[in-house]
Formats: C-alpha cells, structure tokens, sequence
C-alpha cells in the first residue's frame, strides 16, 4: 500500500465538518436532533455530543436541526448558544426550534432548558345550571329540583323578584308552587355564584313557565287477545285471515300499525277503544314491508308485529298513551299451486268438453222436410221412415222358424244398399 504524505492527507481533512452540542436542561429529552446526512436522537439533561461528517458532494452545506419536545414557550425558557469555526464570539437565540449550519472545523452549540414557574391567578366564581328553562303545574302537587354546581365560591345568590336568599354552593334548587305568588305566567329566577376572596362571578337565568292544567289519566290498553301462532292452510298461501281483540281505558280510539315503526305507509286503521280487528296476513306483510326493498318472496315462516298506540281526547289536547306491541308467528301451508298452471289446467278442462259444431253453417234451411198433402198444402215434418212392412210380402222360413220377408210392396227384396239408395231419393223428391 503506497504511504500518503501530509500534502496528500491535508485536502481531505479541510473537508471534515464537526459539532460539538453541550446541553443545561430540565429534563432529558426536552430537545431533540436531525442532521442532513440522517442522523437523529435526543438529548440528555447533561450531555456533551459531537458529531463529525464528511461531504460526499461538492458545494453541499450540512446542518443539523434541533427540535423541542413537548415543551413551549409559556412553560420553558429555550436558549441556543452557537460558536463558529471562524468567529469564537457567541451567537445567542431564544427560540424553540433552530437550525445551525456547519462551517468547515468544529462548531460549539450550547443548548439551555428552564421551566417558567407560572404564578396562578385569582380563579372567578362560576356556576353551572342543569335546567334553564322548566314548567311548573301548580295544579300538580309536583315539586321542580333544578341541580346547579359552583366552583371557587363560598355562596350561590337566588334571586326571584324582590325575594332574595342564600342557598349553598352546590346542590338543588327546588321550586313549589308557593314561590310563584302571582299565579299562572312567566316568571325569570337568578343564581349568581358568590366569594368573599374572588368577589362574585356571571350569573345564570332560569325561565319558569308557571302554568294551571287539569291533567286526566292517560289512555292505556289494559287487555290484547291475539294468535301467538297462525297456521296456514295448503292451497291458500298468505291469504290467511286472523283476528285480533283488545280493552282500554281512558281511551277514544286507537291506531294499529304494521312492524315496530310508527310510519304513515305502515298504517293499517283506526278502531275504537274496545273492539276487535280482522286482518289478512299478506296485507300486514305489505305494510310491514312498505319502507323495504322486500315486497314479495316473503319467508315460509314470518314473524307479523303490530303496534296498538291508544289516544285521548278529553284533555286540553291530544293525549297519546303507551305504544303496545304484539308479535304473531305465522307459518305457512306446505302445499301451494302456481297461478299459471291452475289457470292453464283449467282453461283445457273447459276445451276438451265443449262441441263447436253448432256453430257450423246448416246445409237446409228448413228444419228437416215437408209433407205434401194435396192441394197445395204441406206440412213440417221432422222425422220420417219408409214403410217396408204393410205391402210387403213374407214367407215362412221353417229352419228360422220365422216369417222373411220375400217382397217389399209387391217388389223382390233388393239389397240392403239399394234400399237405402231408394229412401233417400224418396225423401229428395218430397
């Protein structure tokens, strides 16, 4: 290996950058660092680092960066103190963050971290109200508590017109009807939260609505009869009726909904206060599903669920009672018939039996043939025959033990056919 001389070795150590970071802070890692070439960590309360780099490419300025770590300026003091290679004079900055550019040689950075003792003022009174605006009924025997909570205070200030008291610093504040002397109206009540030390802080406005209103019980279903179970017949599909009955009181009508939802397009009806109700299991389907993508291909077992919501209208306005709610299990008959084959099976049944030859075109007119009696005068006949037997002669045929007949109106017996052939042309010369 060839030896290098001080000439050769002195370029390459100009190019030697270095720093040197001594730190005075209140905890560890109040500060942390980043260098240019990628190095990073975090410092200690005491701690003296250097760090050495080397550029890789011409013109290239390395830094290194330090960074606060959970501290601020309102609650530290943050002093950079830095010392160049050619300027041995400090430069001092109070900052949180700094960036501190390297010149060839060493640089000296001193970092310093004081906590800022903060001297805590005089905290105000405040008070926190849970109810601002309530509603008294003084023909109720119900009394109002309204809880309130205060902080940094010795007393809470109630004022309600000309009255006045006192009233601890926590806890409830509680309304009769006796505190409202003028009777029904609007009435404006103030809590202010007081101490001797830190004076008196904002107070709070409750708005009371004093009103005199006769309240009647409130409608309610007591009894619902309805089929946990409805079993449907073969053949019928959803089809099937069911029935449902109920009492109530207090009551002038009440309205029925399908599922457990209260929506217009699930509203089945509206019936008295103590009645029953029948109802299609498939129309309670559509309802239940009304809001849903599901409109057909309902399951072979469905639960129906109905909501019975009694109303009262004696009062001063509508009263709505408890919302009641049912659920039936239906399921459905095994045995089912598709509409296209009943249709079609019964379209053929008819087919096969009916005769359309009487809607041929008759060949006569008339409605079978006529007699002519003379002069003139013929009437309608509608059945005819040849008479084969009183002009006729006959023989007795003693192997038959019979009389045959040997000639047909002094005539031999022709064939068969051309007797037949002969009665036909008597009937077309008629």
């Amino acid at each position: 290996m060839p030896q290098m001389n001080l000439k050769t070795l002195q370029p390459i150590l100009k190019k030697l950058y270095s720093i040197k970071i001594s730190t005075e802070l209140s905890k560890d890692n109040d500060i942390t660092y980043t260098t240019s070439w990628g190095a990073k960590g975090e410092l200690l309360e005491e701690d003296d680092l250097l760090l050495k780099y080397q550029p890789s490419v011409k013109g290239e300025i390395p830094y290194v960066d330090f960074f606060s770590n959970g501290i601020s300026q309102t609650t530290h003091d943050i002093t950079y103190s830095v010392i160049e290679p050619n300027n041995r004079s400090p430069k001092t900055n109070k900052c949180l963050d700094k960036r501190v550019e390297l010149q060839l040689g060493e640089t000296s950075v001193s970092i310093k971290t004081s906590k800022i003792n903060i001297v805590s003022a005089p905290s105000k009174p405040s008070l926190v109200v849970d109810l601002t605006n309530v509603e008294i009924n003084i023909s109720s025997k119900e009394d109002v508590k309204i809880p309130y909570r205060s902080t940094n205070s010795d007393e809470v200030i109630y004022t309600l017109g000309k009255t006045t008291r006192s009233l601890s610093k926590s806890g409830s504040l509680l309304l009769t009807n006796s505190d409202f002397y003028n009777g029904v109206g609007n009435y404006t009540i103030y809590l202010q939260p007081v101490s001797k030390s830190n004076g008196s802080g904002d107070s709070v406005r409750i708005n009371v609505n004093v009103i005199n209103k006769e309240y009647l019980p409130g409608p309610d279903i007591t009894i619902i009869n309805f089929p946990n179970t409805i079993k449907g017949a073969d053949f019928q599909g959803y089809n099937v009726p069911f029935e449902i009955s109920w009492q109530s009181v207090n009551t002038n009508y009440i309205e029925i909904y399908a599922g457990g939802k209260i929506e217009k397009n699930q509203y089945l009806g509206k019936f008295g206060p103590t009645t029953k109700a029948n109802f299609i299991v498939e129309d309670v389907l559509k309802k239940m599903y009304a809001s849903s993508t599901k409109s057909k291909g309902y399951r072979d077992i469905e639960e129906l669920q109905l909501s019975l919501l009694p109303y009262n209208l004696e009062g001063d306005s509508v009263t709505l009672g408890k919302h009641e709610k049912i659920n039936i299990i239906f399921d459905k008959g095994d045995l089912t018939l598709r509409r296209d084959n009943v249709i079609s099976d019964l379209r053929n049944s008819f087919v096969s039996v009916l005769d359309n030859t009487i809607f041929d075109e008759p060949t006569n007119p008339f409605l079978s043939h006529y007699l002519h009696l003379g002069e003139g005068k013929n009437e309608l006949i509608a059945t005819y025959a040849v008479d084969t037997e009183t002009l006729s002669e006959f023989k007795f045929d003693e192997e038959r033990n019979k009389n045959v007949k040997i000639k047909i109106d002094g005539q031999q017996q022709p064939k068969l056919n051309d007797v037949k052939r002969k009665q036909l042309k008597d009937i077309q010369n008629y």
